[in-house]
Formats: C-alpha cells, structure tokens, sequence
C-alpha cells in the first residue's frame, strides 16, 4: 500500500516528493529481485522447477530449474505435453492423464510421484504437483505446478531396501542364531538355526512380537531389548533363561540396533548361542574335579599315614634280622647270613620305596603367582651339594650355565634337580660321568635341561621312565625305587611345565623341563 500511494502522490506532488518515491521504488525493486534470487536459490536446492501448461495449444514452459531436473538445454523450447509420455514409464504417465482429467473436470489439484525414464536410459523420479487456472467462465484453461527432482531420496531409499533385503537374507541364512526385530520388537526375519534352538518349526513368527512368541519371557529382558533400541549394544557370555516348565535354558547373547538410512535406529538384532549342553557338561566337569581333588586328597593322606605306619614294622625287621646276626656271632652258617642279608636288603629297599612315596604324596598343587621367585642357579648349586659324596665317588663332572629366576617352591626344585643329576649320574657308562644344565629362554617358556654321557635310554622306553615304579634294570642291576622320575614329573606339571627325555647327540641322555617365564 505504502509503495502505491507513494506512486500516486509522485504523479501530482513536488520534484521532492518525486525524487523520495522514486527511491522508494527503487528499494522496492531491490527487495523484489533479492526475495525472486532466494526463491530462485531455494528451488536449487530443493531441485524443484515450476511450469505452466496452455490446455487449449499443449504449449509448456519452463523454469530453468526444471531445465536442470532434466538435463536439457534451457536454448531449447520445451517438449509439448502430448509428447511428455515418452519421458515417462507408461504406469506414471497414466496416473498423470488420470490426475489432469480430474483436474480439468473437476479443478481438483493433483500431487504424484512420477518415475522418468531419461536419454540416458537411467531411471529419474520427482513430485508433480498441479493446479488449474480458470477463465471468466470457470472453464480450466491453464495448469501451473511444480516438479521436485528426488531421485536422490529413492535411489538412498531403494539401496536401503536393497541393504535391508541382504541383511534379512542374512539372517535367514545364517547358521548362527539370528532374529532381526523391529521397535516394536517384532519378528522381521530369523535364521534357520534361531527357529531350531528355539522349538519354533510349527510357529510363523514374522511379524509377531517377541513376547507374544514368548510369553514367559522374564521382565528383565524386555529391559534389556529397550536399552538396546536406545542405542546400547549389550552382550552375555552366561545367562541362565527359565522356561515356563521349570527347565531353565543357558544362552550366550549379544543384542545390537540396526539402523535406517537417517541414522535412526530401526530395531534390533539377537545373536544367541544356546550352551545349556556346554553348561551342563561344564557342571558335571566341576563336580567330578571337586571329586577328584578329594579323592587326591584323601589318597595322599592315606599314603602320608601309610608311609609312616609302615615304618615301624620295617624298623622291627630289620632290628630283629641285626639282633639275630648279633646273638648268633661266629657260629652263624653261611646259608643263616645269606638269608639275614636278605632279610635287611628288603627292609631297606622297602624303606626307600616307602620314603619315595612319602615324598610323592607331599608334592602339593602350586599356584606360580603366588609363589615367591627362585634363582635357579642357587637352586642347581644347593643339590650339587647335597649329591657331594656320590659326585665324589663316582668322579662326575656337574657343570651348569647361567640359569635363570621363576617362581616357584624352592624345596621341590631342590628335589627336581637332586633327581635329575643323581639319576645322570648313577647310570653312568664306563667314562667319569659328566653332566651339563643348559638353558634357553627364546619360546615362550623357559626350557631346562640336564644333558650326561651315561648309558642312554632307547627312544622306545623314552615315557616308560615316567611311570611309578617302572624301572629299566633290575635292582641287582641298579639300586632305586622308581620313584624318583614320576617325582620329577609331577614337580614340573605342578609348577605349569612339562618334562621329557630324548637321546643325548653323542652318547646318553637328555632330561629336558619347561617352566612359566616369571613376570618382568
């Protein structure tokens, strides 16, 4: 109104008032092409052009926006309406003419999705919207409208069907147990393997809800399905599932959103391994370990009392064999001595039988961790010392590299390594035993060895060693227990490592043990 009035006063009023109107105009006009090159920026951004369609000739215009939506050249006159069909697939192309012949009767305005079919062969959507303009009669005589370009928004949305199709064959096909659901946690796909652990072949649960599925379902995992679809992912590696009939299902799970295109979550996916098998075995183990470390248990106990009763009665022999030896003094016969020396060399050998079992049985379960740290070259040193006499004897050489530090119970290494360098030396060949300690620390355990130059052990016989009481000479042969080895075993397996005998490369044996690196 201001700029009309002001038009109307600059045709009768001064060359002052001229000069303001013609000003104001000017403004006006400003703020007229800046609102037209917003419109102009905003169709371009929208990719919306506008065009105008004469009923009575067929003749279209067009914006250059619209110019743009197709890809042709704005020089160009636009195509005429009645050829417009070949722009379109023949489906949208009905849906137009049914929607102009609305229009045209009635003046109903129209707004469609059209898909195009372009030079290039390439498919192109938009939104037609149109509207009628009438004569003095009423008669439809004009259409304008618009045309919006998404083929972005479905080409996004078609791949996101597309994705979501895949994703949904994956699931189906999985040989995990998979269930994809919507927010309202209902079935939109679930694998073979889901429909088996669950007991579902008669039940068609696409599309169901999950607690409809399952009504016992506890509260708690509904909690756990609404976090989740707030953007959570939650998994459990053990999760005990009560079954309305008492059972109670074990389930290892892990539960994500999935999301649309936007970024917005559309639902979420189970992934469950039923492991209630596993679980039970896993009880079954734990119960029958329980009872085993009882009955291990008990059984040193036993043989910790067995050894010290059976002492006594040992004593008594041997005791009783000396005092009649004693009474008898020189008129004791040949035959009587051989007997009485039989007599004492079994008390003793069953001594140091009993003595070695004893020992076996008092070699408890160690814990490295908690175990404090030995210098094992203190430890090699201390049962060279112990062996003095029988290194003496026997003329040995004991040598041993630097070794290093583990943790472990200082009084079984002592016992390992007195074992293992007695057992070097007493089956020594005709040369002066030499035994060597080496040491490597490259793998991932430590790795010790105690390498002689004695008489050997087939490869055959390389695990008999081991057993109790297996023994590869008779006692006549070589005095022991068969004790000794299985000792040394079941040190080493005790503190984490393994033990194992191979031939020496010249002559002899090698007893080689691993044991836990100690933490730096």
């Amino acid at each position: 109104m201001e700029d009309s009035e002001d038009t109307e006063n600059a045709m009768t009023g001064s060359p002052t008032s001229n000069r303001e109107t013609l000003a104001q105009l000017t403004r006006a006009n400003r703020r007229l092409e800046k609102t037209v090159e917003q419109l102009l920026a905003a169709q371009k951004i929208s990719r919306t052009g506008s065009w105008r369609l004469v009923l009575e000739t067929g003749e279209v215009e067009w914006s250059d926006q619209l110019y743009r939506n197709f890809g042709f050249d704005p020089a160009d006159s636009p195509p005429h309406f009645s050829t417009h069909h070949s722009l379109m697939t023949p489906e949208s192309w009905t849906r137009l003419q049914d929607a102009m012949a609305r229009l045209m009767e009635s003046g109903e305005p129209y707004e469609l999705e059209l898909e195009m079919t372009l030079s290039e062969g390439e498919s192109h959507w938009g939104v037609a919207r149109g509207e009628g303009l009438r004569d003095e009669t009423g008669k439809v005589v004009e259409v304008v409208g618009t045309y919006q370009d998404v083929t972005e928004q479905r080409v996004a949305e078609r791949a996101l069907e597309s994705s979501e199709a895949l994703l949904r064959q994956f699931v189906k096909s999985a040989p995990a147990a998979i269930a994809m659901m919507d927010n309202n946690v209902c079935y939109i796909q679930a694998s073979d393997r889901w429909i088996e652990d669950y007991g579902l072949e008669e039940v068609d649960i696409i599309g169901r809800c999950h607690y409809e599925v399952f009504p016992d379902i506890p509260q708690r995992w509904k909690e756990i399905h609404q976090r989740v679809l707030r953007g959570e992912t939650l998994r459990m590696k053990e999760d005990p599932f009560p079954r309305e009939d008492g059972s109670v299902v074990w389930l290892q799970w892990e539960c994500q959103p999935w999301r649309v295109s936007s970024g917005q979550i559309g639902g979420l996916l189970f992934f469950t391994q039923v492991i209630t098998e596993r679980k039970l075995l896993e009880e079954r183990l734990l119960r029958q370990q329980e009872e085993l470390t009882r009955s291990n248990r008990d059984l040193e106990q036993f043989a910790y009392v067995a050894s010290h009763d059976l002492q006594a009665p040992l004593r008594s022999v041997s005791s009783c064999a000396q005092l009649l030896s004693g009474m008898l003094g020189d008129e004791i016969s040949p035959e009587v001595q051989e007997v009485l020396s039989h007599i004492l060399t079994g008390a003793e050998r069953m001594r140091s039988m009993i003595g070695g079992i004893f020992e076996l049985s008092t070699v408890e379960t160690v814990t490295p961790d908690k175990l404090p740290l030995v210098n094992l070259e203190e430890v090699v040193e201390e049962a060279t010392l112990a062996l003095r006499l029988t290194i003496e004897e026997s003329d040995a050489t004991v040598m041993a590299e630097p070794l290093p530090t583990v943790r472990a119970h200082r009084g079984q290494m002592v016992q390992l390594f007195v074992n293992l360098l007695d057992n070097a030396i007493r089956y020594r060949s005709s040369e002066a035993p030499v035994v060597e300690v080496r040491f490597r620390g490259d793998g991932p355990q430590y790795e010790i060895s105690v390498l002689d130059n004695g008489v050997g052990i087939p490869s055959s016989q390389a695990e008999k060693v081991f057993g109790l009481f297996k023994r590869l000479y008779t006692f006549d042969d070589q005095p022991g227990t068969g004790i000794g080895l299985p000792l040394c075993r079941k040190i080493v397996e005790r503190h984490g490592g393994e033990i194992w005998t191979s031939p020496n490369r010249d002559r002899g044996s090698i007893f080689t043990f691993t044991l836990p690196k100690s933490p730096s």
